[in-house]
């Protein structure tokens, strides 16, 4: 068995510092970890024109700081593989399919509040474990990001965080991740739509200048 620490960016057991009436005494406070778009975003939002839609404005509200009861429930007992994306030696994405051993729900844990715990087969040629040893680098922790599915219903969570521990056991992998971003959808079909006729728009338009 190999065992990889790697450096923590956020600690598991902090406690947050914000406050937020709506969340129960006993229970974490809902911490928000963004207070804006990132430029890059912000130039893809305008040339869209989403920032001149009001109720899109400020929809980063809704990425939280920390990882809710609610979506820790789904991806501890809904989710049967997990999408994920971890970095390389050169910093470019690489994407990978985790499930457990048997392809079954239950592979994902969630021993605090703001950390999830996998235990996932990796198959021949799998990245995933190269990329995260190599990403540990003194400056640049571990960084990871998944989106969990259910397919029946397409709902759909989306996480973003760091790995601050691993272990390896033959052709099994035991990891700990602190999840520092935590967005939950449901699928939308007026704003998938409105996006679609959005783009639709754009196209005709570059088409026109191309022709």
């Amino acid at each position: 068995m190999t065992l990889l620490i790697i450096r923590k960016h956020t600690s598991p057991d902090a406690k947050p510092t914000n406050t937020h009436t709506s969340q129960p005494t006993n229970s974490p406070q809902k911490m928000s970890n963004l207070t804006g778009w990132h430029p890059g975003e912000r130039i893809v939002r305008h040339k869209l024109g989403f920032d001149q839609i009001p109720s899109l404005a400020r929809t980063f509200n809704s990425i939280s700081g920390e990882l809710p009861e609610q979506q820790s429930t789904f991806y501890t007992e809904r989710l049967p593989f997990l999408p994920v994306c971890v970095l390389d030696d050169e910093s470019r994405p690489w994407g990978s399919i985790l499930a457990g051993k048997d392809g079954r729900r239950g592979f994902i844990h969630h021993p605090r509040y703001n950390t999830l715990s996998i235990e996932a087969k990796l198959w021949d040629g799998e990245p995933f474990l190269q990329n995260v040893k190599t990403n540990d680098r003194e400056k640049d922790s571990a960084l990871i990001a998944g989106i969990g599915v259910e397919v029946s219903t397409r709902r759909r969570n989306k996480f973003a965080g760091n790995i601050t521990r691993l272990e390896k056991n033959e052709d099994v992998v035991n990891f700990e991740l602190v999840v520092n971003e935590a967005i939950g959808y449901a699928f939308n079909y007026s704003r998938f739509f409105l996006t679609l006729m959005r783009l639709a728009g754009i196209a005709r338009n570059t088409s026109r200048y191309a022709n």
